[in-house]
C-alpha cells in the first residue's frame, strides 16, 4: 500500500511524471463585452459631449488628439453627472462619430434616410465645414472616339 501511495504522488492523473508533462496553457482573460449603455449614448449626453468638443475645438483639429484633452472632456462630463464615462469611451465615441461624419454625412449633406442628422450642425462647427456642404459627386469620364 505504501508503494501505491508514493506512485500516486509521483505520477499525475495522465500517468506521466509532473516534470515530463507539458506546461498547462494559461487562461487568457475574457474580453469584457460592451453593454448597450456604452454603445448607445442618450441624445442628451451626445449633445453635451459635442458642446464640449466644440469648446476644445483648437485641440480637436490636430491630427493626433492628446490624452489630456480627453481627460479634460471626461472631467467636464463627470461634473455634469455622467460618472460612468471614461476618457477612453469618449475617444472611441468621437472616432466612430467622426468616421460616420466623414464617410456618410458629408456625402449627403447631413440627410440620411430623408431625415437631417441632429448633430450635423455641431460636427460642421467642429470641423469648420459650411452647414450646406455636400461632397461633389465624382465626375464621369467618357472616352471620346474620333
Amino acid at each position: 500500500m505504501q508503494f501505491l501511495y508514493v506512485s500516486l504522488n509521483f505520477f499525475s492523473v495522465t500517468g506521466l511524471p509532473h516534470s515530463l508533462r507539458s506546461p498547462r496553457a494559461g487562461k487568457t482573460p475574457n474580453k469584457r463585452l460592451a453593454t448597450n449603455e456604452e454603445l448607445i449614448w442618450p441624445p442628451a449626453l451626445v449633445d453635451e459631449f459635442l458642446k464640449l468638443l466644440v469648446k476644445e475645438k483648437k485641440d480637436m483639429q490636430s491630427s493626433e488628439i492628446a490624452i489630456p484633452t480627453w481627460k479634460r472632456i471626461e472631467a467636464a462630463l463627470h461634473m455634469l453627472g455622467h460618472t460612468k464615462i471614461t476618457w477612453q469611451t469618449c475617444r472611441g465615441k468621437y472616432a466612430s462619430m467622426y468616421e460616420y461624419f466623414t464617410g456618410t454625412l458629408l456625402r449627403t449633406g447631413g440627410i440620411v434616410g430623408g431625415v437631417k442628422c441632429p448633430y450635423w450642425d455641431k460636427m460642421c462647427d467642429l470641423h469648420d465645414f459650411p452647414k450646406d456642404y455636400i461632397v461633389p459627386p465624382d465626375p464621369v469620364y467618357r472616352k471620346c472616339y474620333l
